[in-house]
Order: C-alpha cells, then sequence, then structure tokens
C-alpha cells in the first residue's frame, strides 16, 4: 500500500507543477486571498495534509531496520513511472 500511495501522491504533485507551468501563475489561491480566514484556514489544512502524507516516509527513514527490495515496490515504480509519462504526454 505505501508504494502505490506514494506514487499517486508524485503524480498529483507532478499535475499540479505543470498546471502552474501552463498558466505562468498559481491560480488555485486566487479565491483565497480576498478573505485572510480562509486562506489561513487552506494553509493550515495543507501542512497536515502534507505532514500526514510524508508521515510514512519518515517512519521508513528512522528505522534502524534495512528491508529489501521487494516486487510490490518495483510494481509501484512502474505504476509511476507509467502515470508520470502519461500526464507528461498531455504537456
Amino acid at each position: 500500500m505505501g508504494t502505490e500511495r506514494l506514487g499517486m501522491e508524485a503524480i498529483k504533485a507532478e499535475m499540479g507543477g505543470f498546471e502552474i507551468l501552463n498558466w505562468g501563475e498559481d491560480r488555485r489561491f486566487d479565491e483565497m486571498r480576498s478573505n485572510f480566514g480562509k486562506l489561513v484556514v487552506f494553509w493550515i489544512f495543507q501542512a497536515i495534509r502534507v505532514w500526514t502524507v510524508s508521515l510514512p516516509v519518515t517512519i521508513v527513514n528512522a528505522s534502524d531496520s534495512d528491508p529489501h527490495i521487494e516486487a510490490r515496490d518495483i510494481i509501484g515504480w512502474i505504476m509511476w513511472s507509467i502515470g508520470i509519462s502519461i500526464i507528461a504526454s498531455f504537456y
């Protein structure tokens, strides 16, 4: 579950990056800028989401074990590669 989830999060992050390159600016926050309260709540939510998503990687990197690469790791990398290739082909 972990590798596939990380792959999907990477694809979503790449999609956002490509959209910003095409727009020339980050328009996702235009509605939030007019209301400071909404902007603060949005950024707090984003911080919690980023921390939650990165938590499995942080825990794995903090462990002393030396896990071997398994088949599901390779499957996750292949899925990520296919997904990022499909997204890149649209841009």
